[in-house]
């Protein structure tokens, strides 16, 4: 059975392709162009290194860019924000409490940083990691975004419609048990819930464990209480609400296919940030 989802997943276009990887740089891919940036500007010194990191083409590549950074914290360049340049960025913090720049300091030789970014293709903060090389006083880095291509309208449906026919053939243990654990269920930001209709119970979840088993009158920011509009539908039909993105920790609008099943409801959101 898993196979045979994952094969209609693919001919429809569900799973994430090469074609949508290749819109953002691996993490091999950053530390090959931090090793490459740390060879060319001690190769060709800060005077011909900078204005190469901040503005040339080749040290930009999709969301990599090149970041230096001097101890006590001066952004020496940036290939994303020239407005940090000349600025003293030691304080700098991400929404989970890293002080990024200070653990870029505290490299000794090369490493991983990780912490949350403002991603320059999307405008959101997005996780993110980055290669960073010591050299002398200063430190050279490049960031990869550890976020796949979000998924769309089109294919939560479909997901949801799949989640719906799994349900009906498989029944509710087989079922909820699946889009809990099975990896076929879970596409980039796309994942399948299941709620009873009767009181609104979490019966499955794709993306936090916790909530199975609870009941939740939750209203998001907006004063949308969407379990009971999940509920309250009939067939089949679209729920709009703002939820936790589960692969960028942030609130962003999302728009959920539900489908009803017997005593249950299932569906699928794709964030439309």
């Amino acid at each position: 059975m898993r196979a045979a989802i994952a094969a209609l997943f693919v001919a429809i276009g569900v799973l994430a392709t090469p074609a949508a990887a290749q819109q953002r740089g691996t993490t091999a891919e950053a530390q090959a162009m931090a090793e490459a940036a740390a060879a060319f500007l001690v190769a060709n010194g800060p005077e011909v290194a900078y204005p190469a990191f901040n503005d040339g083409a080749e040290w930009h590549d999709r969301d990599l860019y090149v970041f230096v950074i001097a101890d006590g914290g001066v952004n020496l360049a940036h290939g994303a924000n020239h407005d940090l340049i000349g600025t003293n960025i030691i304080d700098l913090v991400d929404r989970n409490g890293v002080y990024l720049v200070r653990e870029f300091l505290e490299v000794r030789t090369e490493g991983w940083v990780d912490y949350v970014y403002t991603d320059p293709l999307t405008g959101l903060d997005e996780p993110k990691s980055s290669y960073v090389i010591r050299i002398g006083g200063l430190v050279v880095g490049v960031g990869a975004y550890l976020v796949a291509e979000r998924a769309s309208l089109d294919e939560a449906l479909v997901m949801a419609e799949a989640a719906a026919d799994l349900l009906a053939t498989a029944g509710p243990d087989a079922a909820f048990a699946a889009f809990d654990t099975d990896p076929v269920w879970r596409d980039r930001d796309l994942y399948v819930f299941a709620l009873r209709v009767a009181d609104g119970m979490t019966v499955a979840h794709g993306a936090d464990a916790a909530r199975i088993g609870t009941i939740q009158d939750l209203v998001d920011r907006n004063g949308v209480y969407f379990i009971r509009a999940f509920i309250a539908v009939e067939t089949a039909g679209w729920v709009a609400y703002v939820f936790t993105n589960p692969v960028t920790g942030v609130d962003e609008a999302k728009q959920s296919y539900i489908v009803r099943v017997g005593d249950y409801v299932v569906g699928v959101g794709a964030y439309t940030p």
